[in-house]
């Protein structure tokens, strides 16, 4: 569990190193969605094996299909 949370830890400071990069050396994240996102990166991990990235396209297909069949 601790490798799962050092991992998702380590993706967000990496993307905050690469916002504050392309931002011109400034940023000011929402706290909020990050905690959001590393929190299910870590569970998806522990879960699955693998990162929520990774898994993220799945997901967004089986929303995809729950909406066509809501449709029909």
């Amino acid at each position: 569990m601790i490798s799962a949370m050092k991992k998702s830890a380590i993706s967000m400071v990496d993307g905050f190193k690469k916002k504050v990069r392309d931002g011109g050396g400034c940023l000011k994240p929402d706290m909020n969605g990050y905690m959001k996102h590393v929190t299910t990166n870590i569970i998806v991990c522990i879960i699955f094996g693998n990162s929520y990235e990774e898994r993220r396209k799945v997901f967004e297909q089986q929303h995809a299909f729950v909406n066509l069949v809501h449709q029909r």
